[in-house]
């Protein structure tokens, strides 16, 4: 099995996602809420999902964790869109493949 990473540029691709906070014990249940919140929104704008649902983690704090959960979609959307639905273009950017990163835990000092 190749366990390098390799690195690969995405063009930019229009998403909608809704961001929120939750603990870990309440994530599924608010990823259900928000892939529901936008499904319902692209059907009243008779659009589907452009790919599959996605999570992007913005910290790590299992007590407290902010997570943006949303959809590829094929066109940008218009600006009145529900509350907490929010259209972003995602600029090219390298996304590793077959593999991760790394982080060396810190230590604390004593």
């Amino acid at each position: 099995m190749d366990s390098r990473c390799k690195l690969e540029h995405q063009p930019s691709q229009p998403t909608l996602t809704i961001r929120f906070r939750a603990p870990l014990a309440l994530l599924l249940e608010n990823f259900g809420r928000s892939y529901c919140a936008i499904g319902k929104y692209l059907a009243e704008l008779g659009m589907s999902p452009a790919g599959p649902a996605f999570a992007i983690y913005h910290n790590t704090d299992v007590a407290d964790l902010e997570v943006e959960a949303g959809f590829a979609v094929a066109r940008a959307v218009p600006d009145a869109r529900p509350t907490g639905v929010r259209s972003v273009i995602r600029r090219p950017q390298a996304r590793a493949l077959r593999g991760f990163s790394w982080r060396e835990p810190q230590r604390r000092s004593e």
